[in-house]
């Protein structure tokens, strides 16, 4: 049994389950595609994306690997 479903698996629907389960919520998630795609989804990081990285406490591992 799942408390939250989530509908897709790409960058936004993989990190609100990351955040729903640190705070000990059970998630499930669903998505249309087979299997995983083998193309990022993500090859940019906007500067909203980073305030919000930022009260996730990853910013760091970020700013660190994108020099």
């Amino acid at each position: 049994m799942c408390d939250v479903l989530i509908i897709g698996a790409g960058p936004t629907g993989l990190t609100i389950a990351c955040e729903l389960v640190k705070r000990g919520i059970n998630v499930r998630i669903i998505d249309q595609a087979i299997q995983p795609s083998i193309y990022s989804k993500a090859l940019g990081i906007h500067s909203k994306t980073l305030e919000v990285f930022e009260k996730m406490d990853l910013i760091e591992q970020f700013l660190k690997h994108g020099e």
